[in-house]
Parts: C-alpha cells; structure tokens; sequence
C-alpha cells in the first residue's frame, strides 16, 4: 500500500467485533458510543488534524537542518521530555481472586512503566528488522498521592459489588475526575466476550472521553494483569493508538488496514488463537508469522521536505514485514511501540480532546499529589493506616455460596476472612458478640460458633493495626437463627408483629438500592407487608453505573448476572404434613416496569433447607407472569386488596421436616437495550406467607368460610375486617368488649369485591377479648378479637 503523503487522512471508525476470541474490546465500546454521540467522530477528527500538524511541525525542525525525518533514528524520541500521569485504580470485586492485593497493583504498575519508558528487557527479541523503529514513550503511570478531596491515598480504591462479574461500564464504579486522573477498573471478568471469546479489557479512546467522560479509562480483568502487555495496549488506546489494521473495518485477520501511523506497516493484524496462518495466527515461534508480509509487501512513504527554497520529494522505505510484535497487535509477543506510535500518544498528551492535556500539567501532578510541591519530584508513596476489611465465607457443605444465615447451636460455624488493606498489617483483632465462640480471635481466618441461646444477628468487629496505625470495622452481616423457634402450619406472617419480624432476618448483600424491606403502608389485610424494591430510580449520571443486572455473551447465548437479594423464615414443622398435600402460600402484589415479555427476566426462587441453612435446594421459580402482571412505568404499590393475588406452591417431600427453613431470593433483571441497562421489574409485595394442608388454588385469604376474617388478630394496635364477595352491599360491623359494651359501631357499602374495614386502634384501648359481629347483605359472623 502506497500512501502520498503523511497529510493524508483516512477516515477512522470502530470495528464491530465478529465471533471469534478476541483480547480487547475498544473498538466495538467505542463503535457503541459513536452511534449515540456523534459528535466523537468530530473530536477524532481534531485529533488527526492535530496528529498531522505534530509531526508536520517535526518535519519542517528537521528540514531547517536539511536532515530527513524519516526514517527515525532511535534518538528522535529523546527530544520529549518525560511525563508522568496520575493513575487511580479501582477495584471492584466479590471478595474473590480478582480481590488482588496492593503489592500486586504496585508491582503491575512498575511493569506496565518498563514499556513505557522503554526499560521492557524483550526489546533484545524484537526481529532486527524492526530493531530501529522502538519508540520510547518517555511516560510514567504514577499512582495517586492526593484523592478528588485532596486527601492522601495509594490511589487504590475497593468496592464490593456484583458487577464483577460482566458489569463493564455499569461497574465502572467511584470514577475519580478523568481530566485529573487516568481510571483503571481492576474486575473479575469482561462481560462483552463474544461467542466462543473473551475480552481481556477495553478503554476508551481520547474522542470517546471528549463527548462522554463517565466511562473514560480502562477496563480489565485481574487475570491479565501479568499476561502479555494486555494493559500496555489499553493505555494506548486511551492516548489515541488505534490496532495496526483499523481502518480495514474489520476484525482482525480479515482485511488488511492501517493505523494512520506510517511505521506500522499495513496488516490484518494477527491473534494467537486464531485458525492459524500468517493471516491471523499469532503464535510467534513461527517465522511465516514473525516475518508475515502479506500486507505491506513494498510498502513505502512519500513525502515533501522543504530545503532552503526547495521541495524535495524524499521517500521512507519501511520494512515489508508487518510489525507483529508490536503491543497494539493481538499476536502473542507484544514487545514494542514505534516511534511514530510514540509521536501519536506524545500528540495527544498535547491535545483538549478528552483532557489528556491536564493529565501531564504540572500543577496537576502537584494537586494529585504524585510530585513534591517544593522541588517537583516525585512523591513518596504515603504511608497509611491501614483500611479494615473482612468477607464472610462459605461453610463446609455441598453449597457454594457464603453462609450469612445458619443456626445457633451445633457445629455449625460462620466463617470470617480478614480482606484488610492499604498497608502491611501488623496485628488483628476480631470481637464477637452474643457469646460466640470464640469471643475474640487475632488470625486472618476466624470460624466461630454460636451457642442455641446467642440466636439473632451477630455483631463483627475487626480491628486491624500496621506501623501506620490501626482501623476498625463493625458490621452485623451474618445471623443466626433460634434452632428451637419452629412455626406450625396454620401460622401466618402478616408483618406486623415486631417480635416475629425479627426471626425473618433480611439481607441485602451489596448494600444497595435494590432489596427487601419492611413496610407498613401497603399489606394485604392491614398495612404491613415485605417489598422488594426493585424500581430502579436512577436517574442522571446515576444511571451510568450500578445497574440491577447485567447480561453477557456466552457460548450458549445471554447470561443474566446482578444482585440477590435474601430473607429467610424460622424454622417451620412440617413433619405432620409428611404425606398429603402441602402447600407454601402467600399474597403478591406486583408489576413490571416493562410492557415487553421478552424482557421479563427478574425471578423470585424459593428454596429450602434442613440442615439449618448449610445447603439450600431451589424448589420454585417464579418468572413472568407468574410472578408479576401488568406492568407500569412509575413505581408499584397496591392500592386495594383487588391488586393481590393467591400464590400456592408445592412443597416437595423432601422439605417436611420437622425443622425446615424457607429462604425468598429475588434476582432482578435489566434491559440492555437501554442505556444505563434499567431495571425492567417494578416493586413486588409478599403478604400473609403461610403453610397449609389445602390444595392449591384454594383461597386461603379469608378465614375458614373464604367470606369474612379479621386480621391482624391477635393485635396490639387496629384490626381490620376482610369482606369477600359481598360488593355492593350493606354492611354493619358492632365491636362489644367482654361486658356486652359497644365500643365501636360502623356502616358502609361495600366498593369493592374483596374490602377491608377499619377497626381503629382508639376503639381498642384495653388489653383482652372483643366480640366483632358482621352483617353484610346475607352473611352474618360473630367473630373474637384479641388485643395483647
């Protein structure tokens, strides 16, 4: 390929990625944004413009001399000074290997340095043909000393959260100010692999960052920290390096392209597993890779040089060969930049676009904190005190999940992992509350036991000290439950009474918007009941991040993955119902946010347990309109009894135990279609959670004769009475205490064709029994009231 001049520019656009592995992700990221923000391709296109005239401004220094800029000289990129970039690191992870430690963080970014300052000892292996061509980007990622605040950090941050695991953008989480800092997310895994893929990471190009800067930085999985320069090559994207074979607008391995970089010969680039062959093979023990000359066989430049009041006409041979080795490249020996490569990143280290100007201004080094104030060297790293961390771990049984919830008693044991950070620890000290045993501890790894009597929430102190200082940590995370409080079937859960509430512990994981709670303004009988609230209300920049879920590519197709969220029941008896029918119900309530069907993807799982919450076996599912009907598009509640529906389930024969648990996980959904990925569910309500030998689809919400009840009953408070079926009709409730005392009378007709009447709690003001006598159209019932 011949080029006329190294004015010329060629239009530049995103490869959309087809299905084949592949290490990074940039362009199709990038493609995405360009779609929705056009203005990018105007940024990209003052980027070349400023590209050329860079290197136009170096021809015509070299020209004063009458000397060729081209070819380069391995002495022509000692002309820039060095620069140092602030560089915040954030981890996002899950408590699992992608939990790298900070001496890890270090250690890779000294690596990362060697490359960029062209220290990298592989440079020896690079082929003699591009021996004179490596670049020196004279640049050095320097961790943060100073946060957005302006307090002293490592630059490290940590945030647990789910979006680990394929979350990309949305788990791009505690973005510090991208014109200050150059972010890099540290993850388990890249979401967008295509099918029969993965991708390592992505970044965002400095176009990309001029027209939406919540993204910009680089993404990656802690896995490829150490492998083949996969960082080195992300970086470079974010100063404006495009893959040898760009412009072809393919993937790689298909069609030969450039890279508006004239010392990158042309090629189709090149990945070590590929279907191999010069075209796409990367494995460079083989010389027809190392010496692939498929696109650039008589590849050269022209170009015009200005002597005295002369145009000379000088032509720049480069090699035939394409630059395999090269770190943009996908081939398995990434070793080298160019030096025209060095001239693109150096040039948009200058440029407005996407801030990468700010990144290496002086005064910003000093307000990062990376260089001394006074003499404007470098910083020492400051020494901190360390940050006090813990996860809670699984216990010993066929179950692969932390154990948050076992019971009190037995051998069973929680088990406690010190995740501490910042500093070199020195000392540990664990407290626990509600006799557990031990009390105390001061290993990194702690199991403890809780005796029958210390049932409840378990309050975890950590305290941890290093030469800096010391930190503590209390959280109350983990539960245990009362192995000798056991429900009869016949018990209903109506949320009201405090004292059985708090045997039905509630657990939201990551701490976020999306979980279950209490409420009392919308049950089913009274106004207590538990809602998941599964509205997502992002609005703004919020919505960039923190997504309820997620989907990724997989071989097999889209895989769900994002929140959980728990509650869990006491122990119930079920060892009468052995054989028979025996159903779970409860009341719902609930819609979705989308109308789309395709879309409904949250799911309620219901599971249960009997060896006190060790193992847990998922008998339920619930899904689509099972779960949810109707939808809306502004937050759900109900808003009379007619928005609830009966739900029965059969529990397997399996759970009738005479100490069985039941836990209640919701898992959400999202749109990915939208961006910001919205939630597509709606709040869901659960009211009224019982078990029961009637068969399923039997209404169980109104008493025996399915007509009228009362509830809450026994009550510390008011009571209402539920009338089924009976709309339209005249209806009398009288309320008469043990003396035959009217202490409540009331009249109405009924609107609707399940209705609740309130008995108010002034009516009820003396502990004991109350006689309430219904008559609504032909229906009579005399029914006892107990106030506690």
């Amino acid at each position: 390929m011949i080029k006329k001049s190294i004015l010329l520019l060629s239009a530049f656009f995103g490869a959309v990625l087809p299905a084949l592995a592949q290490h990074c992700a940039s362009d199709e990221v990038n493609s995405q944004l360009k779609k929705k923000y056009p203005v990018i391709q105007q940024y990209q296109d003052q980027l070349e413009q400023e590209y050329r005239m860079h290197m136009l401004a170096k021809q015509l220094a070299a020209s004063v001399s009458s000397q060729k800029i081209y070819p380069y000289t391995p002495t022509k990129d000692s002309a820039y000074p060095s620069v140092y970039i602030p560089v915040a690191v954030h981890i996002v992870h899950d408590y699992g290997t992608e939990y790298v430690s900070d001496n890890e963080v270090y250690e890779w970014i000294k690596k990362m340095n060697q490359t960029f300052l062209k220290k990298n000892a592989d440079t020896s292996s690079v082929i003699p043909t591009f021996k004179p061509y490596i670049g020196n980007p004279r640049i050095q990622l320097v961790l943060a000393g100073k946060d957005p605040l302006g307090n002293p950090t490592t630059g490290i941050t940590r945030r647990q959260s789910y979006l680990t695991s394929g979350g990309d953008d949305q788990g791009k989480l505690d973005l510090w100010p991208p014109n200050r800092y150059l972010n890099i997310w540290l993850v388990r895994r890249v979401g967008r692999g295509v099918s029969g893929g993965v991708v390592a990471a992505y970044a965002t190009f400095p176009s990309t960052a001029g027209a939406f800067p919540y993204y910009d930085g680089v993404i990656g999985g802690t896995n490829f920290m150490t492998s083949n320069k996969t960082y080195e090559h992300e970086v470079g994207h974010c100063l404006n390096l495009f893959h040898p074979w760009n412009n072809s607008g393919q993937s790689v391995g298909l069609s030969c392209g450039d890279d508006e970089v004239d010392d990158t010969p042309p090629t189709k680039g090149h990945f070590s597993s590929g279907p191999g062959g010069p075209a796409t093979g990367g494995n460079c023990g083989l010389p027809v890779v190392l010496y692939d000359s498929t696109c650039a066989n008589g590849y050269y430049k022209t170009f015009n040089t200005v002597v005295g009041s002369q145009i000379r006409v000088d032509t720049a041979d480069y090699p035939d060969t394409t630059n395999v080795q090269n770190i943009m490249d996908y081939a398995d020996c990434p070793i080298m930049f160019t030096h025209q490569q060095v001239d693109r990143m150096r040039s948009a280290l200058k440029s407005t676009v996407g801030n990468r100007n700010t990144l290496i201004d002086p005064f910003n080094w000093e307000v990062t904190g990376i260089v001394n104030a006074n003499n404007g060297l470098l910083a020492n790293k400051p020494d901190l005190k360390p940050v006090a961390d813990y996860s809670v771990e699984k216990v010993v049984g066929l179950s692969n999940e932390r154990s948050y919830f076992l019971c009190a008693g037995g051998s069973r044991k929680f088990n406690f992992k010190n995740q501490s950070w910042r500093d070199t620890i020195t000392s540990v000290q664990w407290t626990f509350s509600n006799n557990a045993n031990p009390a105390t501890a001061s290993t990194n790894n702690v199991s403890i036991d809780v005796p029958e009597a210390g049932h409840g929430w378990i309050k975890t102190t950590l305290k941890v000290t290093s030469n800096a200082g010391d930190s503590t940590i209390e959280r109350t995370d983990v539960y245990a439950a009362d192995p000798n409080y056991t429900l009869q079937p016949g018990y209903f859960q109506e949320f009201s009474n405090n004292t059985d509430n708090e045997k039905w512990p509630i657990f939201n994981y990551y701490n976020n918007m999306f979980k279950w709670q209490l409420s009392n303004t919308h049950g089913f009988y009274d106004q207590s009941c538990i809602v998941y609230k599964g509205y997502d209300s992002r609005t703004s920049i919020d919505i960039f991040t923190g997504a309820p879920a997620v989907w990724s590519p997989t071989t097999t197709g889209l895989k769900l993955t994002g929140d959980v969220d728990d509650f869990f029941t006491p122990a119930f008896d079920l060892s009468s119902l052995s054989s028979g029918i025996c159903n779970l119900n409860f009341m719902y309530a609930g819609v979705w946010r989308t109308s789309n069907a395709a879309l409904m993807n949250d799911s309620l799982e219901i599971a249960y347990s009997i060896d006190c919450g060790v193992n847990w076996n998922r008998f339920s599912v619930l899904t689509k309109g099972d779960l949810m009907r109707g939808s809306q598009a502004i937050p759900f509640a109900p808003l009379s009894m007619n928005d609830w529906d009966l739900k029965s389930i059969n529990v397997p024969n399996a759970a009738r135990q005479s100490k069985v648990f039941f836990r209640f996980r919701y898992k959400p959904a999202s749109d990915n279609a939208t961006f910001g990925e919205i939630g597509v569910g709606n709040n869901y309500y659960i009211d009224r959670i019982n078990i029961s030998p009637f068969p399923a689809g039997v209404n169980t919400l109104v008493g025996k004769d399915h007509n009228i009840a009362i509830a809450p009953n026994p009550t510390n408070s008011n009571a209402y009475v539920v009338i089924k079926g009976n709309m339209g009709a005249n209806t009398t409730i009288v309320v008469t205490d043990i003396t035959g005392k009217v202490v409540y009378r009331t009249e109405e007709v009924l609107q609707q064709n399940i209705s609740r009447v309130e008995i108010p709690a002034n009516a009820l003001l003396s502990k004991g029994m109350y006689l309430v006598n219904v008559v609504s159209g032909t229906q009579t019932k005399t029914e006892k009231l107990v106030v506690n």
